[in-house]
């Protein structure tokens, strides 16, 4: 919103104010007067440049470069959409926890390429059943989505033949060719190449450039780990059940137990009794499966249930009513947005439940226990890159002497903050309640960057509206 209302004030015209005078006037004609002002210049840029290439690398480093699982063969297109906004809105405010989430499902896709090298099976494969891609059917109707652990059980005792499918037909299920990644990658390589000429000619960075500059590093670490996944992948892989068969408990399954490869299977398990839902109509199978038994509805309390739940214990007394108005509600806004994050950084990987026919919306493999270890000192050192490229405006002149405090100390908290969790818990065995704490003050200083970022527009120094020469990069006889 904040975005859009910068760019409706840029966007309106006036009468010329003179350089004299802009003082005296309020911020908005100020900014008006110094985008008209730059634009007389043709070696100048104005606001609307600087606002309109981060707003498009922004886009490319969010929305364009998210990759999510296959939907239900019953989602409709705006459930779907609705997942898209969701992850679009925690890859602004928590670039390192998403990147986090994309760090484990790579690493959960290389168990498995590595597990199935006997069969002829590639990390597109391996995304691919990461994300949903099978889905076992009886009938023509769907049973049972297929994670790895599912799939090899399944091949094992003989109720699905081995998936025949290739990368490249994967690939053309893919909305996300080579061109579409390429436009991204090149959109992102473009801006950061002119922050770095810019640096190397001097010339200064906006508070909005370097914000976005944090972007698209993240952008580059997403698009290097995600790449050979399968991105806007509209239906699964449907495969038709041959018998009916008893699916022993999850629990009792390993990854090394054995490889997608027919010669390395495991045992076959006795068989059966069918899935609770398969006698169910398609809607009231979809009701209980994507319902019931998702674990969205299962792990985590959606924000009008739990509000629902805690009305319920409200006897009607005032005193009770404005602790549930003034008290309880704030906890539960607080609350949810802090559950989705902690969602993506799960340990443990998620289990598929019995009739489900969608992968969750973060589903990630269970890795084995050490490289958990390796997990978080990535996501801590990436955390720390992110933030660290917020200190390059330390010394960049701010409108006045505290919001160039508030930038320092968010950034400061923003590098610091990984490593400070890691150390806490290895050394001083700290709890998860100083965990949250943590990342309830994380959240404060994403909000002061990102509300110092629009409010700096208002007073930007002269130099940054001055374009980088290019012609100095052209060697001259």
């Amino acid at each position: 919103m904040i975005l859009l209302i910068t760019l409706f004030l840029t966007l309106t015209r006036g009468a010329p104010l003179s350089s004299g005078s802009v003082t005296t006037f309020e911020p908005t004609y100020a900014l008006l007067a110094l985008r008209d002002a730059a634009s007389q210049n043709s070696n100048d840029r104005t606001i609307l440049d600087i606002i309109w290439s981060c707003l498009l690398t922004i886009f490319a480093c969010t929305w364009s470069s998210f990759h999510p699982n296959i939907p239900g063969p019953y989602d409709s297109g705006w459930r779907s959409m609705k997942r898209r906004v969701v992850t679009t809105f925690y890859a602004l405010i928590a670039p390192e926890v998403v990147a986090m989430w994309v760090l484990k499902q790579y690493m959960g896709a290389r168990l498995i390429a590595n597990e199935g090298r006997s069969a002829p099976w590639t990390m597109t494969h391996a995304f691919f059943v990461q994300m949903g891609g099978f889905l076992l059917c009886k009938d023509g109707k769907p049973i049972q989505v297929l994670d790895y652990a599912r799939l090899k059980r399944c091949i094992a005792d003989g109720t699905m033949d081995p998936p025949d499918i290739t990368a490249d037909e994967i690939k053309d299920r893919s909305k996300g060719d080579f061109i579409s990644k390429g436009l991204a990658v090149l959109q992102t390589s473009w801006f950061l190449l002119q922050c770095i000429t810019r640096w190397s000619q001097k010339l200064p960075l906006s508070e909005l450039e370097v914000l976005t500059l944090g972007f698209a590093a993240m952008n580059g670490i997403t698009y290097a780990l995600w790449w050979n996944k399968p991105q806007d992948v509209g239906k699964a892989f449907r495969i038709e059940k041959k018998i009916s068969f008893k699916s022993p408990p999850i629990s009792t399954l390993s990854h090394t137990d054995a490889a997608i490869g027919m010669d390395s299977l495991p045992a076959p398990v006795p068989a059966p009794q069918s899935s609770p839902t398969s006698s169910l109509p398609p809607q009231a199978e979809r009701r209980q499966s994507q319902s019931l038994s998702s674990p969205e509805f299962v792990k985590v309390k959606f924000l009008p249930l739990a509000m629902a739940n805690d009305y319920a214990h409200v006897d009607g007394s005032w005193r009770n009513l404005l602790w549930f108005y003034a008290v309880r509600i704030p906890i539960r806004l607080i609350q949810f947005p802090l559950w989705v994050i902690a969602k993506m950084i799960r340990a443990g990987g998620f289990d598929v439940h019995d009739g489900a026919i969608r992968m969750p919306m973060f589903a990630s493999e269970h890795l084995a226990y050490m490289s958990y270890g390796d997990l978080w000192l990535a996501t801590c050192v990436i955390g720390s890159f992110f933030g660290g490229i917020h200190l390059i405006a330390w010394s960049s002149p701010f409108p006045s002497r505290t919001e160039q405090l508030l930038w320092r100390i968010s950034a400061l908290y923003i590098a610091a903050c990984p490593i400070g969790i890691i150390i806490g818990i290895l050394v001083f065995n700290v709890g998860t309640t100083i965990v949250w704490v943590y990342a309830v003050l994380y959240g404060f200083a994403r909000a002061v960057l990102i509300f110092e970022v629009m409010f700096s527009l208002r007073n930007l120094p002269q130099g940054v509206y001055q374009d980088v020469q290019w012609t100095m990069f052209i060697p001259h006889l």
